[in-house]
């Protein structure tokens, strides 16, 4: 498959269809993932002594994620930097330390007393959580540097037009998850239920990592090797220019559901709320899944001459078909079957599911609309105002929450949601007054292909 730059697309302009076959695999991977967390929970409830095992799990992986979360961020910046092999060279670099730093601080917290201090002193956990989820954080410890690997090669996948082996890796992941499951089942039925969703997991993401260093040595022999040289050698400096304020935004989201669920814990009806939230959540994930694919594809296309215009249609298309989706999926007796008979919810909650969905109903649309502009600055390395609309949304969300709590007269989720709500449409807002700039030299640039 030829190398995506701006000489080959000037033959091939940008069009929609295009755009669909580079996002629609990406979509298809998120969308895959989704099901890893209840098919794991669901397991779990299944073993000896669910209800620590499912709360161990429900500590251990949370930790995990917080310490991994930086290289989460190496997907974006693997697809906006890997365009030859030199800079794929320093950025394979730069994520070996960078993993090897953070696997370092995992291995820390999980075997030395440095868990103690995080876990109780900070925590707070029961005593019978202790050494269950210590467990499970130091079954995690591949973890890391599993997930590093594979976004870095991800970026690289899906910079060269390769987003369909994308797809692939995440359907291995399932299997072996899947693979790994049915066999502690069958040979280890006594096993607990936080050995097997850490030792699944780890599993899993480890068995990705390889599939995609195996897959991409082709692309390094080849696409990437002959690509054009830079102009200047990619250094240090502009990766972490890039790379930080991604890292922040992560850690900035990562604040959203502690907040939420504080909050809830102080409103009306607190245990209602608190039982609807991450119901209401996990459908939003499931729902937005495809919007968060969106953007390494604004990311990669955006370099093509006269782009923007075909990337506005297609996001117009996206987001009212993924805002239609959930409309059907409310209004239909889909949303009655899924929560009261797959998830077994009592009327009254199946109720204030369905009300609290209309509430979020627009957030699948205006997720897709924050992809382009979130691509679109991350295309023109301008990745800080993408971290001060984040933070700026959620000082909006939590002062109307904070005002939530002393009126006292809401419920909780209606209230949180609420805030939730506008501040996305703040966030929003936001995100396109960034990448003003941004678009203005994208429109310069196209102006000077048309007449050249």
């Amino acid at each position: 498959m030829p190398v995506r730059d701006i000489k080959i697309s000037a033959k091939l302009p940008l069009n929609q269809k295009r755009i669909l076959s580079t996002w629609w695999p990406l979509a298809a991977s998120w969308l895959l993932i989704t099901v890893e967390g209840p098919l794991l929970a669901a397991f779990i409830a299944r073993t000896a002594n669910p209800e620590i095992n499912l709360a161990a799990w429900g500590i251990a992986f949370p930790i995990v994620l917080l310490l991994g979360s930086p290289a989460l961020a190496l997907l974006p910046t693997s697809t906006s930097f890997s365009k030859d092999v030199h800079s794929f060279r320093k950025l394979l670099n730069f994520s070996l330390v960078l993993v090897a730093i953070l696997t370092s601080l995992h291995a820390a917290i999980a075997f030395t007393p440095l868990y103690g201090i995080l876990v109780k002193g900070l925590l707070g956990i029961p005593d019978e959580l202790f050494e269950p989820a210590r467990t499970g954080l130091r079954i995690l410890l591949p973890f890391i540097a599993a997930v590093g690997v594979r976004r870095l090669i991800h970026g690289v996948l899906i910079r060269f037009g390769f987003s369909r082996s994308v797809t692939i890796s995440s359907g291995i992941r399932l299997g072996i998850e899947a693979v790994v499951l049915v066999i502690f089942f069958q040979f280890f039925p006594d096993v607990e239920g936080i050995i097997l969703a850490s030792a699944t997991f780890t599993a899993g993401v480890f068995g990705e990592a390889i599939y995609a260093v195996l897959r991409v040595k082709p692309i390094l022999r080849n696409q990437l090797s002959n690509a054009p040289p830079p102009e200047s050698p990619l250094t240090i400096a502009p990766i972490l220019d890039f790379f930080t304020p991604l890292v922040l935004t992560i850690l900035i989201g990562v604040t959203v559901q502690p907040m939420v669920a504080a909050a809830l814990s102080r409103m009306p009806d607190p245990v209602s709320s608190l039982a609807i939230w991450p119901i209401i959540i996990g459908m939003l994930t499931v729902f937005t899944s495809a919007a968060h694919a969106y953007v390494e594809v604004v990311v990669v296309l955006l370099d093509e001459p006269r782009s923007l215009r075909v990337f506005h249609r297609f996001t117009m298309k996206l987001g009212l078909a993924l805002i239609v989706f959930l409309f059907l999926f409310n209004v239909t007796p889909i949303s009655l079957y899924w929560f009261r008979d797959v998830l077994a919810l009592p009327e009254y909650l199946v109720v204030e599911a369905r009300r609290s969905l209309w509430i979020m109903s627009l957030m699948p649309g205006l997720a897709v609309f924050d992809s382009l502009s979130s691509g679109t600055l991350m295309n023109g390395r301008r990745t800080r105002g993408i971290t001060l609309a984040i933070l700026l949304s959620l000082i909006c969300a939590f002062l109307l929450i904070i005002g939530g709590i002393a009126i006292g007269s809401w419920s909780g989720i209606t209230v949180c949601l609420l805030a939730l709500a506008i501040g996305g449409f703040l966030r929003s807002g936001m995100l396109w007054y960034a990448g003003r700039s941004v678009r203005q030299a994208i429109l310069r640039r196209d102006a000077n292909v048309t007449q050249n």
